[in-house]
């Protein structure tokens, strides 16, 4: 899909290593988390917590949302340009 853009709340031992592969396919990825440190280079980066709905209405922005998730890989976000959910 155009300008496809995953969201990944939290880079820790799981999002961080999810958040790469994305880079590495090629998808836009924006990490959701609640400090900067272990941020991938090539990740855009929202400050918050994922518990904080304000917080993943921003990261989520002008995008239709999907919720993936795969307990082996953690959890992601897909989400198109369109209007927001």
């Amino acid at each position: 899909m155009k300008n496809e853009l995953q969201v990944v709340f939290g880079a820790g031992q799981v999002g961080f290593f999810l958040a790469k592969k994305l880079l590495e396919a090629g998808k836009r990825v924006r990490i959701v988390k609640r400090n900067a440190g272990g941020i991938p280079d090539g990740c855009e980066f929202i400050l918050g917590d994922a518990l904080d709905q304000a917080v993943c209405r921003r990261a989520t922005r002008r995008h239709n949302c999907h919720r993936r998730f795969n307990p082996g890989l953690g959890e992601a976000l897909s989400v198109t340009d369109g209007n927001m959910l």
